[in-house]
């Protein structure tokens, strides 16, 4: 289970995330990948990274952070249950 972060632990959440959209990926499951580096770009407590494309609006919109972190859940789930 992904905790809820504080304040402080925000940042590091975030690049947990973009880390988990890199494997996603790497994966062949596009979809929450992308929503998770969207959501990423938006955060407004995510680091930014280089060549970052939050300033591109996405295609829907993007959900709260509960709601990332459940398609965070559900795509390891997915995955994992594909191994």
């Amino acid at each position: 289970m992904i905790p809820r972060p504080s304040a402080a632990g925000g940042p590091h959440q975030w690049a947990t995330l973009r880390n988990l959209a890199d494997l996603l990926r790497r994966l062949g499951d596009h979809e929450p990948a992308a929503l998770l580096d969207a959501a990423a770009a938006r955060a407004p407590d995510a680091p930014a990274v280089e060549g970052d494309a939050g300033s591109a609006a996405p295609a829907v919109p993007i959900p709260g952070r509960a709601a990332v972190l459940e398609v965070a859940r559900r795509a390891i789930e997915l995955n994992l249950s594909r191994s």
